[in-house]
């Protein structure tokens, strides 16, 4: 049985810095003052932490896999590869990590047309640590534990920035 190793998520770590600046505006005394700059120092210590954890080529690989298998079919009805597959890469979920671009079509509903969305390396290392954030896990439990639908909401958040679907 995995275990998740929760970290804190970005509203708590945002909500630590402003409580501390305000421990700091609104004291003067000197071991108040220590305090608040000690959380100040743990919550950017963590915040850098957060956005300093690996991402490796298989995590990549592995979530785009996931949201290509099931996670994202409801909403994207295609997905191409923008030039040729690089050297390795079998399958289009392993084109990203290895430099490609892809484009995915997005099912915008009735009435409206589709829309090409543009899927690159930075474009998911964003989604994937938003979505830890988001979460209040790390990166490695986010990995070890993701399905579809973590790797749905990866996709969305890299390709369209927010989460838009289900």
């Amino acid at each position: 049985m995995s275990t998740t190793t929760k970290a804190p998520s970005i509203h708590a770590l945002v909500a630590d810095l402003i409580g501390a600046v305000n421990l700091v505006e609104m004291n003067h005394e000197a071991g108040n003052i220590e305090g608040a700059i000690r959380l100040l120092l743990q919550a950017r210590d963590a915040l850098v932490a957060a956005q300093n954890e690996e991402i490796t080529d298989q995590m990549i690989d592995d979530f785009l896999c996931a949201a290509f298998e099931g996670g994202i079919n409801y909403w994207c009805t295609g997905v191409k590869v923008v030039g040729k597959f690089p050297k390795g890469a079998e399958y289009a979920s392993d084109c990203v990590s290895r430099g490609s671009t892809l484009i995915l079509t997005e099912d915008c509903g009735e009435g409206d047309p589709p829309r090409k969305r543009e899927l690159t390396r930075e474009k998911m290392l964003y989604g994937i640590r938003t979505e830890a954030a988001r979460e209040g896990v790390t990166i490695e439990a986010l990995y070890e534990n993701h399905d579809a639908s973590t790797a749905d909401c990866i996709v969305q958040l890299a390709v369209l920035g927010e989460l838009v679907y289900g």
